[in-house]
């Protein structure tokens, strides 16, 4: 999997959609939050005061928001619907190993205690069995931030991976490896 930087995210995307070129790219988000939404489920007006970048989801997948040392993945592949399961299982086994929390995949989200969503994906055809999958990983969200942005209730309290013992450089190092 190739690491990209916020600033090449769009190019890569868009010239691999474009082209239909199977693989994945990840980012490991900097010093900024970025929202990626829909922007009609948002608070407009609080984002707009707080000057918070929204980047548009073409309506895929629920809001996202991500915070400093987040991991973002995109992935290409075709009849890759396998793949979002398949990561999250990844990163149940990963946890597993350095914690003993209550560990599920739920739907779309891995979820630790039955309450914190700590990963979740979204998995769309784009045509021609070409399946792009986003996966977000939490290492240290803020609940409050979040509820202030998103104005869809939060069934599921996001937490991150840091508050299990987990850094992104080692999820890093996995994905890093991670054979798509």
């Amino acid at each position: 999997m190739k690491k990209i930087n916020i600033q090449e995210l769009e190019y890569e995307l868009t010239n691999r959609i474009k082209n239909k070129i199977e693989g994945g790219v990840y980012l490991i988000h900097d010093e900024e939050l970025v929202i990626v939404s829909k922007a009609y489920d948002i608070n407009i007006p609080y984002v707009k005061e707080k000057k918070l970048k929204i980047w548009n989801s073409r309506n895929f997948g629920g809001t996202i928001v991500a915070f400093p040392n987040d991991i973002d993945i995109g992935i290409l592949k075709r009849n890759g619907w396998k793949i979002g399961p398949e990561i999250l299982t990844m990163l149940k086994n990963c946890i597993s190993k350095k914690r003993k929390e209550n560990i599920s995949i739920e739907g779309n989200d891995l979820m630790i205690d039955g309450k914190y969503k700590v990963a979740s994906f979204a998995s769309i055809n784009l045509g021609d069995s070409l399946i792009y999958t986003v996966v977000h990983i939490s290492f240290n969200p803020n609940v409050e931030e979040i509820d202030c942005i998103c104005q869809k209730n939060m069934r599921k309290i996001p937490k991150g991976l840091n508050d299990f013992g987990l850094s992104n450089l080692y999820i890093e190092n996995i994905l890093k490896n991670y054979d798509i």
